[in-house]
């Protein structure tokens, strides 16, 4: 009996000291829990901000009528920018916000249905047709395509709105030039599947070393509901290439045209920097042919030079002459250089120069290597002719 109480009292001083020591930690902890939550407002679970992507040819929305659920389907814009819409036939929607059609259908419906609200969801992207100019490799037009349309299938078996990965995030950046206000420019930089505009670069073939990453130029297109025309925002890259910073790197929508301005002065660690983001390619494709060991389309890094691609394509056979590199410009004009090639000279001088994707280069032969051609073809006939008689003599020599 004396063993039990003594049992007891040792469980009812333990509970003691539990009460006292730990009761209060973890009050503490619940409470600061609770003051965290309440900073967050429950207006973050809203929709964001309707965005200004504008409707086109290839697109897909999915539109759900609320109170007529047999209209709801996915919808295909056509090449015409049309619609085939359930008892109202064709509808053309190019050019129009999600926001602007949504009203649109709304008035339309309202002579067939009682409560026509609906809800349209874009679930399949067109390819977006972007326009880089200025210090970039390879400027030009590009076409990028969206990888979040691998999603659709499995949304159109679901037949809902599944998808939240397509959920966007919206920043805004304020618009100017020389002076000129411009409206507010939504940009959606939302998950992986968007196409931003370091996609657009790298498809460009990437920066060079006078690339001015902290005035680059966005131009766009204002929807049809706002106006319609042209708008113009500033972007600054630093960030993201130097310390990865994605903010800035803006998703991109159709019809818009990327300007990079130029440098005064070379930038050496940009290069660098912008292969670590991967914002521009880590190796260029280059065609040599000529006197060279093994020649045809080699490998070589983006500030790869004409002793890279010899070295890879093997030495330089004998009697070789001069380099000729056979490239397009910036301009789009097309150029052929000479060089006297040294192997040992700077890299990026004039007898060593940096290469560009898709530049051919062929190693010419020598004085001497010409030359012997020349004697080649014009004593190859009469070689023939020789060995031609030396047959007749033996065979009639033989049977004479």
């Amino acid at each position: 009996m004396i063993k039990l109480k003594r049992y007891l009292k040792k469980i009812l001083f333990l509970n003691l000291i539990s009460i006292i020591f730990f009761t209060p930690y973890t009050n503490s902890e619940t409470v600061q829990n609770k003051e965290i939550y309440n900073t967050i407002d429950k207006s973050y679970l809203n929709p964001k901000k309707k965005n200004d992507y504008i409707l086109d040819s290839g697109d897909g929305i999915f539109i759900k009528f609320l109170y007529a659920n047999e209209l709801s389907n996915f919808y295909s814009i056509n090449a015409e920018g049309e619609i085939l819409l359930p008892k109202i036939n064709f509808a053309y929607v190019r050019g129009l916000t999600l926001s602007e059609l949504k009203h649109l259908l709304e008035q339309k419906y309202s002579a067939i249905l009682i409560n026509p609200e609906l809800n349209i969801r874009l679930v399949k992207y067109k390819p977006v047709r972007v326009f880089v100019r200025g210090e970039v490799r390879s400027p030009g037009a590009y076409k990028l395509i969206y990888r979040s349309n691998d999603l659709i299938p499995q949304y159109l078996e679901k037949n809902d709105e599944s998808l939240s990965s397509i959920t966007n995030q919206s920043s805004s950046i304020d618009l100017k030039e020389s002076g000129k206000n411009f409206s507010t420019l939504d940009i959606k930089n939302f998950d992986d599947s968007s196409i931003k505009i370091s996609n657009a670069i790298y498809k460009a073939g990437g920066l060079t070393s006078y690339s001015d990453i902290a005035n680059i130029e966005i131009i766009r297109d204002i929807p049809l509901g706002k106006g319609a025309g042209k708008k113009k925002a500033k972007i600054d890259l630093t960030s993201y290439i130097y310390n990865y910073d994605p903010t800035f790197d803006i998703r991109i929508f159709d019809g818009d045209i990327i300007y990079i301005p130029s440098l005064d002065k070379p930038n050496p660690n940009l290069i660098r920097n912008s292969v670590l983001t991967r914002i521009s390619p880590k190796f260029i494709n280059v065609n040599i042919t000529g006197r060279v060991e093994n020649p045809g389309v080699r490998k070589i890094p983006i500030e790869g030079t004409l002793s890279d691609i010899i070295d890879i394509s093997g030495p330089m056979r004998p009697l070789s002459g001069k380099v000729v590199i056979l490239r397009y410009q910036k301009d789009g004009s097309f150029t052929r250089k000479k060089i006297d090639f040294y192997s040992k000279a700077k890299r990026g001088s004039s007898r060593n120069p940096y290469l560009k994707n898709e530049d051919i280069i062929t190693v010419t032969d020598g004085l001497i290597g010409r030359s012997a051609k020349i004697l080649k073809e014009i004593t190859d006939p009469f070689i023939g002719i020789y060995a031609t008689k030396e047959i007749f003599d033996y065979w009639f020599e033989q049977y004479s």
